[in-house]
């Protein structure tokens, strides 16, 4: 323990704004910060530049015990915890609070590729993965060497690095071994919970779900290989296999745009249209509702970070079959079902022998006890990344 709690800013940049995941990521970053123990909790400052839209969504995350501050672009005060820190920054001209509170911090989260902040030991790096270096076939040669220039300037900084899996570091270590940073590994985790059955049934009702379904909440973008997931699921009907397909997500995929429109024209092709249904983009707590109703999750992706897909498959107790990839493996570990990237046959024939032994949706007993064992591994997570900042801020 220090004199004072760690205090930690985290920087919702509006780049976040088209990106889900990385707004889910800075929510559970501050969720398990929340759980330390009062004398452990950090005091959090949130630098909002979200748009308002955006913004409004994250607002029962401001009230969390943990967020003590939380400003806006020009200094206004969305939100703060006690009248004294108010009357201190009310104090101060509204474009002087936030550098005062960044002066202040021990802690700047999260600075990524292409942030043009000037290098500080108490900025900490965030790479999510190293995409681009696996599957550059994703990337047209403008944008590959573009993200690789910002990788690379980045990696330059002598400054505290979090990586989300061992995978990644092996990465790092492979691609960069000249790097300047100083890595650390930090696995994030879910926000999911439990939801009762009554909200399940609604929700169930309004988008009138079958019985029985598998459930991919994906963002429909070339590398998480929506289409070997359908083609096994052609594979799995010409066998006698039946079972719906309940996607999610965004359509848009930025680096093809033609992409989904070609995809839902194989669907046509292979005579799925009856059994495949996307739903589009609902808001994420219809998105953990209908995973909580799933026979089964899909992972059909050719790439992952830390997929936070699998975190709420495993906070949840919902099977989960998943791609062969190292992150995949260290991070479902010994229990998990998984085939080889691309191979709709290996993933028809693991569905056909393991449907059979699955329930409906998930019972609400083994919900249960997933989200306790569960809660240890938030705990643990809150726990880790203090250490972390805590000794790089003492060394």
């Amino acid at each position: 323990m220090t004199d004072r709690p760690l205090q930690i800013l985290l920087h919702f940049q509006d780049r976040f704004a088209g990106w889900g995941g990385g707004l889910i990521y800075l929510r559970a970053v501050m969720a398990v910060l929340d759980r330390q123990p009062v004398a452990d909790r950090p005091d959090i400052v949130v630098f909002d530049d979200l748009p308002e839209a955006v913004g409004a969504t994250l607002r029962e995350s401001w009230s969390l015990p943990v967020v003590a501050v939380v400003l806006a672009p020009d200094g206004t005060i969305h939100h703060c915890r006690d009248a004294t820190t108010r009357s201190t920054l009310e104090a101060l001209p509204p474009p002087e609070r936030r550098r005062t509170l960044a002066r202040q911090a021990d802690a700047i989260y999260p600075v990524m590729p292409g942030d043009a902040y000037p290098v500080n030991p108490k900025h900490w790096l965030w790479i999510p993965d190293f995409q681009h270096r696996h599957l550059p076939q994703f990337f047209t040669p403008e944008d590959w060497n573009a993200r690789e220039a910002r990788f690379r300037d980045l990696l330059a900084r002598p400054c505290p690095l979090i990586l989300s899996s061992q995978a990644a570091l092996d990465d790092l270590r492979h691609f960069y071994p000249d790097h300047a940073t100083v890595p650390h590994v930090w696995h994030f985790r879910s926000l999911a919970q439990p939801q009762s059955a009554a909200r399940l049934q609604e929700v169930r009702q309004r988008y009138d779900l079958p019985a029985r379904f598998l459930f991919i909440p994906n963002q429909f973008w070339g590398h998480k290989d929506h289409a070997t997931a359908f083609r096994a699921l052609a594979l799995l009907r010409e066998h006698g296999g039946e079972i719906d397909l309940i996607c999610t997500g965004g359509k848009e995929d930025h680096r093809d745009p033609g992409h989904y429109d070609r995809l839902f024209a194989q669907v046509a092709d292979w005579g799925l249209q009856s059994s495949l249904r996307h739903l589009g983009s609902i808001p994420h707590g219809d998105v953990m509702a209908c995973l909580l109703m799933a026979t089964c999750i899909l992972q059909p992706s050719r790439f992952e970070g830390w997929s936070t897909l699998v975190e709420d498959a495993l906070a949840l107790g919902v099977p989960l079959v998943a791609t062969d990839l190292p992150v995949h493996r260290e991070q479902i570990g010994q229990g998990g079902h998984f085939f080889s990237p691309g191979d709709a046959e290996g993933l028809a024939a693991l569905l056909a022998s393991l449907l059979p032994s699955l329930p409906d949706s998930q019972p609400e007993t083994k919900v249960l006890a997933a989200a306790a064992a569960y809660d240890a591994l938030r705990a643990e997570a809150g726990a880790a990344l203090l250490a972390l900042m805590r000794a790089e801020n003492q060394g």
